[in-house]
C-alpha cells in the first residue's frame, strides 16, 4: 500500500512522494505530563514550559497525518517501575529534585517518577 506525501515545511515527506505505511513510524518522545503540562513537575518547579506547549498542535497534526496513512505512532516516556528495579545505579545517584528542595519529584509524592503515576502519562494534547 502506498500513500501520498505528508505536507510539511520546509519540504514534504518523503522526498519522492511514495509513502509506505508498512515502513513508516513516528516516535513521540517524552511528551508526558511532567514535561509539558502547565501544571506538571517542570512548571511547578518554575520552568517556563510555554515553548514546549507551543509545539503540541504541530505534533498532534503530524501524529494525525501518520495515522491517516496507516503509519505507526510510538510514544516514549521516562519513568521507572514502582520498586525502581529498572533504574540504573548512576541515575539513582541523581537528586530526585532541585538541589536544596524538599519537594518530591513526582505528583504522587514519590522520589522518582513511577510509570504507574499520572506524571508519567503522555500528555493528552498529543
Amino acid at each position: 500500500m502506498s500513500g501520498g506525501p505528508i505536507t510539511a515545511r520546509p519540504f514534504d515527506f518523503p522526498y519522492d512522494g511514495r509513502l509506505d505505511p508498512a515502513r513508516l513510524a513516528l516516535l513521540v518522545i517524552d511528551l508526558q505530563i511532567d514535561f509539558v503540562s502547565a501544571d506538571g513537575y517542570l512548571a511547578r518547579r518554575g520552568y517556563d514550559v510555554t515553548a514546549v506547549r507551543a509545539i503540541l498542535p504541530a505534533v498532534r497534526s503530524v501524529i494525525e497525518a501518520v495515522r491517516a496513512v496507516g503509519g505507526l505512532v510510538v510514544y516514549t516516556r521516562q519513568g521507572y517501575r514502582a520498586d525502581l528495579a529498572d533504574m540504573t545505579p548512576l541515575r539513582a545517584l541523581a537528586p530526585p529534585s532541585a538541589a536544596g528542595s524538599r519537594e518530591r519529584a513526582c505528583w504522587c509524592g514519590a522520589r522518582r517518577v513511577s510509570r504507574s503515576c499520572r506524571s508519567c502519562r503522555c500528555c493528552p494534547a498529543t
